[in-house]
């Protein structure tokens, strides 16, 4: 890939491709990336979304993204 491509990434929240009714729930998903460099200094990554089903097994997931690629928001994400 290279440095102007955009990737989305996609995840079903089902069990064996089937919709889950009835047991609705919401969670805190996080994510973590720790990277130690050759002179002992560490650099974490770290995501958090919200992850919901409802009581008709509709999912949604909201996360707030830092960048995509070369693109950056400004101020507060």
């Amino acid at each position: 890939m290279g440095d102007d491509t955009v990737v989305f990434l996609s995840s079903e929240m089902s069990f064996d491709g089937k919709t889950v009714k009835g047991a609705p729930y919401s969670a805190q998903a996080i994510s973590e990336s720790i990277q130690t460099l050759a002179d002992g200094n560490r650099i974490v990554h770290k995501s958090t979304a919200s992850v919901y089903r409802d009581g008709e097994g509709r999912t949604r997931r909201d996360q707030t993204l830092r960048a995509i690629g070369p693109y950056a928001s400004a101020g507060d994400p």
